[in-house]
């Protein structure tokens, strides 16, 4: 792992950059403070300078060295209580916003967006239907192109519903994680070099594609789960009794409607930015490989005869510390891609509630059929119940976006 200079001045530089040094009442000021505090009693009017210059400009390559060589030359190497404080700050930053505080009002105001798609559809499907010879079951998005009764621009238009839907839930789940990764995406401008600014920019967007897809299948599953409870509120709600014979049209096209597209974002969903995360990996573990390959040459090389004894045991000294950089850089990639890894195993529980899904889906074609109030409500009830299961599933985890912390700590060390 990481010697204690080295975590505190990523450590440092990370908070600096997230601003966690301005927040003087938070955790994250406070463990700043703490940190730069116990450099500049223990290390001196040099360290404060250097912490200085740090804060001024950190991404500045330089002021990052600097400050590491003055804090090896005064034996912080060997500091336990550096690396806590350290540690304790990384861990910090790190974290970044679990969720941002405007997402409920976006996911509210998404599931508004889609139930006004949907009132309108059952309001045209209704005037259709009184005018049109057609069977209820044939005016469902997926049976709609076997209406002959229907001109052809109406069944397009019909068939859009999902399109429609979908695009609703793209745009909410963007702008949800827009704000998630707005520190994330600024770091890349100022790393010292374009090699480290292409990475960590290719690194934030995978990252940041794998928690926009699964924040879309969240939204789709809890929107269905959430406009059903609606609907079902609706119905109990109207005390007439002609009233509730109308409304059972509508709430079974909904239905229908809401799981079949349910069933079709699940089935057909993939998770964005997969592709890109592995081949960073990939490009990460070839790198690691070729430093430790160059590291065994130079350490050959120093062990030759006619190498002076002082400088041979500084250049060993060196190649031990890079092997410790280059293992704690491995094993971080690691954690990270275990980490993304969650999100399939998710998106597979939830892939195997299809069937519950299909049959919520058949139900409610059948019930088109027979419009009964009793069986409504007993329908509608079923299926908070098993669409609630499958919310839970997705809801209950949530991993947090990239933090500039850990972008830093997986672009490596090892550039220049």
């Amino acid at each position: 792992m990481f010697d204690p200079v080295s975590l505190a001045v990523m450590a440092l530089t990370s908070a600096i950059i997230a601003g966690a040094q301005e927040v003087g009442k938070n955790s994250g000021g406070d463990s700043y403070q703490l940190l730069k505090g116990y450099v500049i009693s223990r290390y001196g009017h040099a360290a404060k300078a250097g912490i200085a210059n740090l804060e001024q400009q950190p991404g500045v390559r330089e002021n990052q060295d600097n400050l590491t060589r003055l804090l090896r030359g005064m034996g912080a190497e060997d500091d336990p209580k550096l690396m806590g404080l350290a540690q304790g700050l990384i861990d910090l930053v790190e974290g970044g916003v679990k969720d941002d505080p405007l997402a409920p009002p976006k996911r509210a105001a998404g599931v508004r967006a889609i139930r006004r798609v949907l009132d309108t559809h059952i309001q045209w499907l209704s005037d259709i239907r009184s005018r049109h010879l057609v069977e209820d079951s044939q005016l469902l998005s997926s049976r709609v192109a076997r209406a002959p009764n229907i001109p052809v621009e109406v069944r397009n238009q019909i068939s859009t519903l999902h399109d429609r839907m979908r695009a609703i839930i793209q745009q909410v789940a963007i702008s949800i994680e827009n704000d998630k990764y707005r520190e994330a995406e600024q770091l890349p401008r100022v790393l010292p070099n374009r090699s480290e600014q292409a990475r960590a920019a290719r690194l934030v967007q995978a990252d940041k594609a794998i928690h926009i897809s699964y924040e879309s299948l969240a939204l789709a599953v809890s929107f269905f789960s959430e406009l059903n409870e609606t609907i079902l509120a609706r119905i109990e709600q109207e005390r007439s009794v002609e009233r509730q014979t109308q409304m059972m049209f509508g709430n079974a096209i909904m239905i229908y409607e809401l799981a079949a597209f349910a069933i079709d974002f699940i089935a057909n969903f993939t998770l964005g930015g997969v592709a890109e995360l592995e081949a960073l990996h990939q490009e990460t573990l070839r790198r690691i490989a070729k430093a430790h390959e160059d590291q065994e040459r130079l350490a050959a090389n120093a062990n030759r005869g006619g190498i002076e004894p002082t400088v041979r045991d500084g250049i060993l000294d060196d190649i031990r510390h890079r092997a410790a950089t280059l293992d704690f850089f491995r094993d971080e990639w690691n954690r990270y891609v275990s980490d993304t890894k969650q999100f399939h195993r998710r998106v597979a529980e939830v892939q195997n509630k299809i069937p519950t899904l299909e049959l919520i889906r058949e139900n409610a074609r059948v019930q088109l059929d027979v419009l009964e109030l009793v069986a409504m409500l007993r329908f509608l009830r079923q299926n908070a119940d098993a669409v609630r299961a499958t919310v839970d599933s997705l809801q209950g985890f949530r991993l947090a976006p990239l933090s500039p912390a850990r972008v830093r700590r997986l672009i490596g060390p090892t550039t220049g």
